[in-house]
């Protein structure tokens, strides 16, 4: 900043915008020195240019870049679904005027088309999201801290007997493929977790298999377990790896590669269509059909909780309606005879 006299004898001040980093100029309103210095030195910088707030579609633009070393692809794809359908409702928003309207237009505007689990789905991506917003300071507070998402009544998750499994295998026409349908519904991982299991995470020896985080996928709950086999499956898994020399635990017989995850979650519900079983069966059932297993033949649901993953028991608890016939030898014990 420095000071400095017009042809009307009156001190001008220049500075530069705060915003802009352009020149600019003001009167100090007099023509003495000493009161034009005394204006300098208590002078603040203002720009005259209106702040610029950028659109929800950019910040979008910006979480997904940033997301993507951080998410896994299903995960992502989820965020990017969600922030599409916030920018056809409201294109060209800025981000500091999104409010709880918003968040109820669309919420009800999704709900009329789509599952209320797949919609709270997606509100809970939009919620995360503008969550980051607040804390890179693109936006003072969060927009959505009092929404609620939709209440869904709790059902029981959909699983096979043992005779309606071996229907499912049955139909299953390669072979590969019913390897997968045993392994999961013996150990209970879930489709990413099968389709990219390697042989270096497979012990034969301890009959132990070990699930992480890597570069192409981020396991649930802390990122890590270990999962003990049984005689059937350490057997199966035995007789795979004298025939294969891939990477791969179930890789592609033509590519040597693993199965991509549409592609399995796809050959398992062409597969259904083959039979007659329930057509809301999907990939994930063969889990719940794990753990539903275990709790009829009276596991606890504390050891269930561990073999699954769960990071709560309060995710394991869908599967307590399938315990009360088996708790009856619990009671027995509390009794007045000692």
């Amino acid at each position: 900043m420095y000071l400095y006299k017009r042809t009307s004898n009156f001190y001008y001040l220049a500075y530069n915008d705060p915003v802009t980093n352009i020149i600019r100029r003001v009167s100090t309103g007099t023509k003495l020195k000493k009161e034009a210095n005394a204006f300098m030195r208590s002078f603040t910088p203002v720009s005259t240019e209106p702040e610029i707030f950028p659109t929800a579609g950019a910040f979008f633009d910006e979480f997904i870049v940033h997301a993507q070393k951080n998410l896994k692809t299903q995960t992502l794809n989820i965020y990017k679904y969600a922030f599409n359908h916030f920018n056809v409702l409201f294109p060209n928003i800025a981000i500091r005027d999104v409010n709880a309207y918003h968040y109820d237009k669309y919420k009800s505007t999704r709900a009329l088309t789509h599952a209320l689990i797949t919609v709270n789905i997606e509100l809970r991506s939009l919620r995360a999201a503008f969550a980051t917003a607040v804390r890179w300071h693109m936006i003072p507070h969060h927009p959505f801290l009092d929404c609620k998402l939709f209440r869904i009544p709790t059902t029981s998750p959909a699983f096979m007997s043992r005779e309606q499994f071996r229907t499912l295998v049955r139909a299953a026409d390669d072979l590969w493929f019913k390897q997968i349908l045993f392994t999961t519904v013996m150990t209970g991982m879930r489709l990413a977790e099968v389709t990219l299991l390697t042989w270096n995470r497979v012990n034969l020896e301890k009959r132990l298999l070990y699930v992480h985080s890597s570069g192409m996928f981020n396991a649930k709950g802390d990122g890590k377990r270990i999962i003990p086999l049984n005689s059937t499956i350490t057997s199966l898994l035995k007789h795979i790896r004298a025939r294969n020399n891939s990477e791969y635990v179930f890789a592609l017989p033509s590519t040597g590669k693993q199965p991509s995850v549409d592609f399995v979650s796809h050959k398992f519900h062409k597969t259904l269509l083959k039979t007659t079983l329930d057509r809301k069966l999907h990939f994930h059932s063969l889990r719940h059909t794990f753990a539903s297993w275990l709790v009829q033949d009276g596991i606890s649901l504390y050891e269930v909780q561990k073999l699954l993953g769960h990071s709560s028991s309060r995710v394991t608890e869908i599967y307590a309606h399938l315990l009360p016939e088996t708790r009856h030898d619990t009671v027995e014990v509390v009794s007045l005879k000692r």
